[in-house]
């Protein structure tokens, strides 16, 4: 699990803030699972209009 947050992509800055060591600057696990719903959302809906 500790490869993931050495990455600097979406997954791994999500886990970074999800793990933060200062508690008042962390994100909930809900607020993880919305950030990657928004991001799914919004690429499917680009997707859907570059095809359109």
């Amino acid at each position: 699990m500790s490869t993931f947050f050495n990455r600097d992509d979406l997954i791994g800055l999500l886990l970074k803030a999800l793990y933060h060591s200062e508690l008042n600057q962390r994100i909930t696990v809900d607020d993880l699972v919305d950030e990657c719903k928004t991001f799914y959302f919004a690429g499917e809906e680009t997707t859907n209009t570059l095809l359109a």
